[in-house]
């Protein structure tokens, strides 16, 4: 069985109440497997929340837009500022 350390345990729970409590936007979410990130799409300015993958040392940033399905890879991430 997995085991969460510590500080993994306290920001699961702190997204968890984030998202109980009815936040729009909750403190990004971290696991093993990696993490969240709010950005903005470079063709229709969505914000939107998107998976970073761990993948051995390397983060991986591909995310298919909510709203036009572009492709955002990592070389046109854009960070959301106001998150």
């Amino acid at each position: 069985m997995f085991e969460m350390s510590e500080e993994e345990l306290e920001l699961e729970n702190i997204y968890n109440r984030d998202w109980a409590e009815g936040e729009e936007n909750p403190t990004n979410y971290v696991s093993e497997n990696g993490f969240t990130e709010w950005i903005v799409c470079p063709e229709c300015s969505k914000n939107q929340e998107a998976w970073v993958s761990l993948v051995d040392i390397n983060d991986v940033r591909e995310h298919e837009c909510e709203q036009c399905n572009y492709l955002i890879t990592a070389d046109e991430w854009i960070y959301d500022s106001d998150e």
